[in-house]
């Protein structure tokens, strides 16, 4: 893939704020664990709808991780004035869908 998880600079970081979200600073996830988390995404992605994932491939350029409100919900949602770029909830370790 040819996106990578940013960071929001803080001056940005309303934007996430009016959806009832924060950003994850970068340096509070796992390294490891989120590009392994990503890969068995697109992994099945890849499976389930090859076109969409070459969509991805061609339009993703940033990846933006946000909390979510609590384990069992998923939250993600882009913006028409960050154009290439998502914001994405991501479980953490121990939780329902994180890597096993």
């Amino acid at each position: 893939m040819r996106f990578g998880v940013e960071e929001l600079p803080y001056r940005f970081h309303h934007v996430v704020a009016d959806h009832g979200v924060h950003i994850v600073r970068n340096s509070e996830l796992d390294r490891d664990e989120t590009r392994l988390l990503l890969r068995n995404a697109c992994e099945v992605v890849a499976n389930l709808a090859p076109v969409l994932l070459q969509s991805v491939r061609h339009l993703l350029r940033s990846l933006h991780v946000i909390s979510s409100p609590n384990p069992e919900t998923d939250v993600s949602f882009s913006l028409p004035d960050l154009p290439n770029t998502i914001f994405v909830s991501i479980p953490k370790s121990g939780e329902k869908d994180a890597v096993a």
